[in-house]
């Protein structure tokens, strides 16, 4: 389903043009690996490049390099999950198929085979950068669409380089002649915007592993609980967190967006917020169950179960009730 789904994406109306623009432009020699650099042999270089691929998350990454080779990438999970696309990146993005050569003939034979050597390398060397500007491009583009339901981190988060931009600069800056300049500006002047940018908001694990009292301190999951009750699943309050929450002043700012957001949502609901945002990043345990539980009854569950239609379809048993007594 994923694969077909990044198929779509690839000849669609935006990606599709733009991965041709490229092609091109790299066919015409305006993108070109920055001579005398050999992609091929240069073990020193090829492992840089994989560097550069391996800032992905696997999971992503698999689903790119799938998309661009037309192949399928080994199966495995776990740790191991990239090395493994590490390998294949390796055999299948960087390794040019090997072209026949024949064998010179003629008065100036070496000569012959010096071009015929350098055309070779021009071939690879335009292959592997087509193949990996269009796995950057490919992965900047899904990611911004979410085809991955669970949206994973796009970037591993101890990835040096966590941002699109950053990759393709630093690509252009170590392998690319220096004709285009700034790559990231001359990608977006094709219609490539390059926008992901991982931040500690997108790395955030908002799952409980730790009792509530310590889990709140910072404020995060608070203001994301009071999105999923009041505001809808929308994620009103998370955009305006100040993460990772490193002093109490970030985390007491977290836990007032969650308690004002709360007051706000309800007429009933009444809460001193700087005096409780204080005692919630103080890990006070029954302050946050307090607030968990008007969170509950104030809004909730009135969301669930409306005053007015509980009133009708208690009148409705009610009566139900009474005529079977008749």
């Amino acid at each position: 389903m994923l694969k077909a789904r990044m198929a779509m994406l690839i000849r669609g109306a935006e990606l599709g043009p733009l991965l041709s623009k490229v092609t091109q432009q790299v066919e015409d020699n305006f993108l070109r690996v920055r001579p005398p650099l050999n992609l091929t042999a240069d073990v020193g270089l090829r492992d840089g490049l994989l560097g550069l691929l391996g800032c992905y998350n696997p999971i992503w990454l698999r689903l790119g390099l799938e998309a661009v080779t037309l192949e399928s990438a080994p199966p495995h999970g776990g740790e191991a999950d990239a090395l493994v696309l590490r390998r294949f990146a390796d055999h299948r993005v960087l390794q040019a198929p090997a072209l026949q050569l024949s064998p010179p003939n003629g008065r100036h034979a070496d000569e012959i085979a010096r071009r015929a050597h350098a055309r070779a390398l021009d071939a690879a060397h335009k292959l592997i950068l087509t193949r990996v500007l269009s796995t950057i491009l490919v992965l900047d583009q899904a990611k911004e669409e979410r085809l991955v339901p669970s949206d994973p981190c796009l970037f591993c988060p101890l990835a040096p380089i966590k941002s699109t931009a950053l990759i393709v600069a630093g690509f252009g800056r170590g392998f690319l002649s220096g004709g285009v300049g700034n790559l990231a500006q001359h990608l977006g002047g094709l219609g490539a915007p390059l926008r992901h940018e991982q931040t500690a908001l997108h790395e955030y694990d908002f799952l409980l592993r730790r009792p509530l009292a310590e889990e709140a301190r910072d404020g995060a999951r608070l203001c994301r609980l009071v999105e999923l009750t009041a505001l809808a699943g929308e994620r009103q309050l998370v955009g305006a967190l100040r993460l990772p929450a490193a002093s109490r002043l970030q985390r007491l700012h977290n836990a007032s967006l969650a308690l004002q957001a709360m007051a706000q949502a309800s007429d009933d609901l009444s809460i001193d917020v700087h005096a409780t945002a204080k005692r919630v990043v103080d890990g006070d345990a029954a302050t946050v169950v307090h607030v968990v539980w008007s969170l509950a009854c104030h809004l909730a569950v009135p969301a669930l179960a409306p005053a007015a239609r509980v009133e009708r379809e208690t009148a409705a048993a009610h009566r139900a009730a009474a005529a079977a007594h008749r």
